[in-house]
């Protein structure tokens, strides 16, 4: 069994206003940064904020980035990342989400960390880019982000508009590493729907949807066993004590439901996660 991939797609400003209510939680939970950690392997003790961090150096690592270069983050949430991009390679960050209130803390912790002068924060739709020139990026950064979107395809299409001939982009994307046993169903399915995210099937789908949106491809990883279990195994721990046994999740606060999901995709190892690097063709 696998997902649904039929299922409407979701919408933009619907995916916007679910962050706008997620900012509540993200800025009180003890990970703030909403993302998947890295663990290089099982002597890698850190916990899930440091290895968030440590998923963002490699994504940046790919990107081949210094001072001068003009970085576009797609999907950049409260501009941690965005952040951390800017002040490890000197680089200059553009960030956009589609959240109000994500834009708002973004800017605030920009100014806070006294990185304005290389960072800017945009409320806007990563899958319409009309206010940046074609060619006005080195390299695009898409954190967790492309599977909220309609269409890979298209973003990648966007992404590629606004890079200059040689630029990378690099993303990361969630894939199915084998079958989905009918039992596992019910969890993966209640992940996707509640965080409004698209499905891209098997890894091997992205070769294609690179191609068509005219990039060449680098690179495609699999980081699955770096990244999912012990994320969820470190979803906040106040958050998995709190839970009412058993809980309808449908009718558990915000916060609560975020916990219940994580916590019930533990052991869906068929749930993949996967780094690709593409590039331009071009000088």
């Amino acid at each position: 069994m696998t997902l649904d991939t039929t299922a409407e797609a979701p919408v933009p400003e619907e995916v916007g206003r679910l962050y706008d209510r997620f900012v509540t939680l993200t800025t009180e939970a003890p990970s703030s940064n909403m993302h998947y950690g890295y663990w290089e392997g099982p002597h890698d003790t850190a916990p899930l904020e440091v290895a968030t961090d440590q998923l963002t150096d490699l994504l940046v690592r790919q990107l081949e980035l210094g001072p001068g270069r003009r970085v576009l983050d797609l999907g950049c949430g409260l501009g941690i990342p965005t952040i951390r991009l800017a002040r490890t390679t000197g680089a200059e960050v553009v960030g956009i989400t589609n959240s109000h209130e994500q834009a708002r803390v973004a800017r605030a912790l920009v100014e806070k960390e006294g990185m304005a002068h290389l960072v800017t924060i945009a409320h806007g739709d990563a899958t319409e880019l009309a206010a940046h020139p074609s060619g006005s990026f080195d390299a695009v950064m898409a954190l967790e982000s492309i599977g909220h979107m309609p269409d890979r395809e298209t973003v990648l299409k966007s992404a590629a508009r606004v890079l200059r001939p040689g630029g990378r982009i690099a993303l990361t994307d969630f894939f199915e590493r084998a079958p989905l046993p009918a039992d596992k169903q019910e969890a993966l399915d209640a992940y996707f729907t509640k965080f409004m995210m698209t499905w891209v099937g098997q890894i091997d789908a992205y070769p294609g949807i690179v191609r068509a949106a005219g990039l060449r491809l680098s690179s495609l990883t699999d980081i699955s066993e770096q990244t999912i279990r012990r994320t969820f195994q470190q979803v906040p721990r106040s958050v998995v004590d709190n839970l009412p046994k058993p809980a309808d999740v449908s009718q558990l606060p915000e916060m609560d439901q975020f916990g219940a999901v994580a916590i019930g995709l533990v052991d869906v190892w068929e749930l993949g996660y996967l780094m690709l690097v593409a590039e331009l063709p071009g000088d």
